[in-house]
């Protein structure tokens, strides 16, 4: 899971979205923490996050793990 979380860790959210994401891990367990003013805030950020995790888990599928040196 740490291939995700350095890929989508850099995503920060829009200040004017007043939406705040944290991402951690825990082992191999991926968790993700949000903080929103508005239910269309989140529904955004929540959405948009599901997308990109949904790619980098399609990536890391076609690849494979990754080598070990």
């Amino acid at each position: 899971m740490s291939i995700a979380f350095e890929s989508l860790s850099p995503d920060q959210e829009p200040r004017s979205a007043g939406t705040t994401k944290q991402l951690s891990t825990s082992d191999r367990v991926l968790s993700v923490k949000w903080t929103a003013v508005e239910a269309r805030s989140l529904r955004v950020s929540a959405n948009s996050f599901l997308d990109h995790l949904a790619l980098v888990l399609e990536t890391m599928d076609a690849f494979g793990p990754p080598v070990q040196q």
